[in-house]
């Protein structure tokens, strides 16, 4: 049951016009499944996919940030012509 309808908020996620804590409320229902049925033979999927909607929502954040869209961004080594 907590299966489904992380994956219904998941699907739900990707919908444009869907509630914008979706990714949040699947990630959520994916990590508790691994956490309260650890023998589950889902829990690896549920963890695994809770991971990931993790990291999916910490690049869009890092890509919305201003320095992901300057010129040299900060961190860039700077390269100088020996010749």
């Amino acid at each position: 049951m907590l299966m489904g309808e992380a994956a219904n908020q998941e699907s739900l996620a990707s919908d444009p016009r869907g509630p914008v804590n979706a990714a949040q409320s699947a990630r959520l229902l994916y990590r508790r499944l691994a956490e309260i049925f650890p023998n589950s033979p889902l829990a690896p999927e549920a963890a695994w996919r809770a991971a990931d909607i993790l990291w999916q929502l910490q690049k869009a954040d890092a890509a919305s940030r201003p320095s992901a869209r300057s010129a040299t961004p900060p961190c860039a080594p700077k390269w100088t012509k020996t010749n």
